[in-house]
């Protein structure tokens, strides 16, 4: 081979090392994926969706356009507030930005950052009709409303619940009326006095004050505090 041949040779190796180089750079291969990605179309208005998180259900509220995700909204009440709260804040406009369900995690708060995912591509979910939820923006937040326990929600009466504790089972006896939650008598005989039980007499007054079996956990008794709001839950069922 003489020489011009051995250089013609170099040059194309170096023209293939180079395509490859480009043809696998981060930024043209992104391209590249979305171009490929298929179009999803919305149906533009407000819908909801939630997942269960750390402590308790992670409720996203996403308002789309037709060409997209224009704001989100998650609330986490039984989310731990310094870690799930702060993630679920974090992430809202996380969703916004990039336009999708799928984000990058908040660094310890998986949990909580997986569920608000879910509820993002739930909500999603609707605009696109891949569901068959509700797709107007009044009625999602009807149902909202409902789950908080409005006025139309229940039947008036004492209803009994019960959940699973630390130590044994909660059972929460639920006084409703036409505005909604009037009273709530936690007990629990098995979970321990100085914790789980200070935590039921917080919680009881909790749950009338939020109108909803969703409320902040009592710190130190997270488990207690799941159980009892099982045990509200299961009242609340039978009220609606």
């Amino acid at each position: 081979m003489t020489q011009k041949e051995k250089g013609y040779v170099g040059l194309g190796v170096m023209l293939v090392l180079a395509v490859g180089t480009v043809l696998g750079s981060d930024p043209l291969y992104k391209a590249v994926d979305a171009i490929g990605a298929e179009k999803v179309s919305y149906t533009a208005g407000t819908y909801t969706g939630t997942a269960q998180g750390f402590g308790g259900p992670v409720e996203a509220k996403v308002t789309v356009s037709e060409s997209g995700i224009e704001s989100v909204e998650l609330k986490g009440d039984s989310e731990t507030p310094e870690l799930g709260g702060e993630a679920l804040k974090k992430l809202a406009p996380a969703f916004a930005e990039a336009n999708s369900s799928k984000v990058d995690a908040v660094a310890g708060c998986t949990v909580s950052s997986d569920a608000a995912m879910n509820a993002v591509q739930q909500a999603l979910d609707q605009a696109s009709g891949k569901s068959g939820a509700p797709a107007a923006s009044a009625q999602t937040e009807d149902k909202a409303d409902s789950a908080k326990g409005g006025a139309s929600s229940y039947t008036a009466g004492t209803y009994e619940g019960t959940g699973t504790g630390f130590n044994g089972e909660i059972k929460a006896v639920v006084t409703v009326g036409s505005s909604g939650i009037e009273k709530v008598e936690l007990t629990g005989d098995g979970e321990t006095p100085e914790l789980g039980g200070e935590a039921l007499k917080k919680l009881s007054n909790a749950f009338v004050e939020a109108q909803s079996s969703s409320v902040d956990a009592v710190s130190g008794s997270t488990i207690t505090s799941k159980g009892a709001m099982e045990a509200v839950q299961a009242a609340l069922d039978q009220a609606q």
